[in-house]
């Protein structure tokens, strides 16, 4: 059966894609209301019904409610399940078009993460945390090394009492607070 998915999204009026997919044989239709944010619940009961051998015809791809990672997934869960995928504008959509559309979503990503990093090293700034400790690990830091030096405490009654999860952490702050532990000091 060919199955019409219709949807203001794409920017075509309902009408020409409707118009546009009988073209295309099909025979029943699935449409969206325009609604203020991109609803997807006609979608979801359209993509319940379809069945193998089935045809999924879209005016675009655009027409999807779904981002385009998304895309790929959905179209091979398609493939799965021998549900074939059929465009007025693009056309019939196969496993190769999909690999085509992941890759080409990946090179873009890619792309945009270089452009980004590089956008930011010239405006001076440097990626990832920036080194040390905040101001209220800093705090626990100074307290972790009076209560070490104290020694009244083992170092599980000292992380519990300053809520400190793991014993690397714990160390790490002794370090930050400028104690040698185990021969490491802070530089």
């Amino acid at each position: 059966m060919r199955i019409g998915y219709i949807n203001e999204l794409a920017g075509v009026a309902c009408g020409n894609q409707e118009e546009a997919l009988k073209n295309l044989g099909t025979t029943v239709f699935y449409r969206e209301p325009v609604r203020e944010q991109i609803s997807r619940e006609i979608f979801d009961q359209m993509r319940a019904g379809l069945k193998s051998g089935d045809t999924l015809c879209l005016y675009s791809l655009k027409s999807l409610p779904v981002a385009t990672i998304e895309l790929i997934d959905l179209c091979a869960g398609f493939q799965n399940r021998d549900i074939e995928i059929e465009t007025v504008k693009e056309g019939p959509l196969d496993g190769k078009t999909i690999r085509i559309i992941s890759e080409f979503h990946g090179f873009v990503k890619s792309v945009r993460s270089k452009q980004g990093i590089k956008s930011a090293k010239a405006r001076g700034r440097k990626g990832g945390r920036k080194p040390g400790l905040s101001k209220s690990a800093k705090t626990k830091a100074k307290s972790a090394a009076r209560l070490y030096e104290k020694g009244d405490q083992s170092v599980d009654e000292m992380m519990s009492a300053l809520g400190i999860g793991s014993r690397a952490t714990f160390y790490r702050y002794l370090r930050q607070a400028g104690m040698e532990i185990g021969g490491f000091k802070k530089p």
